[in-house]
C-alpha cells in the first residue's frame, strides 16, 4: 500500500511516516517545509514533497490512502497572517484532499481543542463547543468528514488526540508551542527547575508511538463503522504525578510552585478510546512510566543543574 502523509515534517507527522515504514508502505512525505536531518534520515526510503498542499498536484500523485497531519497552531500574531488566512491554512489543504482522490481512504487528524471546556470522560457522541481559529478549524473538519463519510459514504474518518508528547518534539514556526512535558523537560534541562502550576489537575497523556501505533490499525482496519474516533491513553494522572516521575528522573532538578494565579482554566476532561478498541481491537498503551524513560534517554548523560 502507498500511503501519503501530509504535515510529515513536523511532530506526530514524522511519527507517523515511521509507522508506515515500519508497516513496510510506500511512504509519500509532504510538508511546507521539512528540517534538513529528517530528510537525510529518509533519503531513498520516503518519497517527499515541499510546498502547499494543492489539489493539482495530488491529482497527479498515485497513492492508496492517506493521513493528513498537517496543521497550523501557530497564532495570527505568530504567524504573521490575518485571521481569516490563518482559518484558510488550516481549510484549504483538507479540502483538496478529500477533493482529488474522493474513493482512497483517508485518516483527517482533530483535537480535544474543539471543546472549549470539559469535565470527566469525553465520548465521541459528546457535543463539542470550539472557540478560537484552530478549535473552530478542526471542528470544520470533524463536520465535513462527518457528513463526506454518511451521507456520501466516502471513506474518510477523524480522528480526535489529545496531550501528545514523545520523542523528537521540537518547536516549529507552525507548532511553535510544544505539550507540557516538553516544556517541562526544556525547563529542567536548561534551569534546573520545573514550575508546576495546579498539581490537582487530572489530565490522560498519550505516547507518540502510541498515536501512530493506532493509525496503523485503522488503515488495516477492513471497514470503519464511524466517521470520528478518539486516540487517548485510558491512564488519567494528575500534573503533580506527572511532575514528580520527571524529577525523579533527574537528580538535581526542583519543582517550584508558584503562589497561586488566575490561570485560565485548562480543559479537565480526557478523551475515552473505547469505539477505537471495539473496532479495531487496539489497546496497548504506553504506560506514562515507560514512555518517560523511553524520552529521558537522551538526557541520561547529565547536563542539568540545581
Amino acid at each position: 500500500m502507498r500511503v501519503l502523509v501530509t504535515g510529515a515534517g513536523g511532530f506526530v507527522g514524522r511519527h507517523i511516516v515511521r509507522a508506515m515504514l515500519d508497516a513496510r508502505y510506500d511512504v509519500i512525505a509532504w510538508d511546507r517545509q521539512f528540517d534538513v536531518d529528517f530528510l537525510a534520515m529518509w533519503a531513498g526510503s520516503v518519497t517527499t514533497l515541499t510546498g502547499e498542499i494543492g489539489a493539482t498536484t495530488l491529482q497527479s500523485l498515485s497513492y492508496d490512502a492517506y493521513v493528513h497531519a498537517a496543521a497550523l497552531t501557530a497564532t495570527p500574531e505568530e504567524s504573521g497572517l490575518s485571521a481569516v488566512a490563518t482559518m484558510r491554512a488550516n481549510l484549504d489543504p483538507m479540502l483538496a484532499l478529500l477533493e482529488a482522490h474522493p474513493t482512497r481512504r483517508g485518516i483527517l487528524l482533530s483535537s480535544d481543542a474543539v471543546f472549549r471546556t470539559t469535565t470527566g470522560a469525553i465520548h465521541e457522541t459528546d457535543m463539542p463547543s470550539p472557540l478560537g481559529l484552530y478549535a473552530v478549524a478542526k471542528r470544520t473538519l470533524e463536520q465535513l468528514v462527518e457528513t463526506l463519510h454518511i451521507e456520501h459514504k466516502q471513506p474518510v474518518i477523524a480522528i480526535r488526540l489529545s496531550r501528545i508528547y514523545g520523542t523528537d518534539e521540537r518547536p516549529r514556526a507552525t507548532r511553535p508551542r510544544m505539550s507540557l512535558i516538553a516544556q517541562w523537560l526544556d525547563e529542567a534541562r536548561s534551569r534546573g527547575t520545573l514550575t508546576l502550576h495546579r498539581p490537582t489537575d487530572q489530565h490522560t497523556w498519550t505516547f507518540a508511538e502510541d498515536v501512530r501505533a493506532a493509525i496503523v490499525a485503522l488503515l488495516q482496519a477492513s471497514q470503519w463503522q464511524h466517521p470520528l474516533y478518539h486516540v487517548a491513553n485510558p491512564e488519567l494522572l494528575s500534573n503533580a504525578t506527572v511532575a514528580e516521575s520527571i524529577v525523579a528522573k533527574l537528580p538535581g532538578v526542583k519543582i517550584v510552585m508558584p503562589p497561586e494565579q488566575a490561570l485560565p482554566h485548562p480543559r479537565q476532561g480526557y478523551l475515552v478510546s473505547e469505539r477505537l478498541q471495539q473496532d479495531t481491537g487496539f489497546h496497548k498503551w504506553t504506560p506514562f512510566a515507560v514512555g518517560l524513560q523511553r524520552l529521558l534517554q537522551p538526557l541520561s548523560t547529565g547536563v542539568l543543574t540545581s
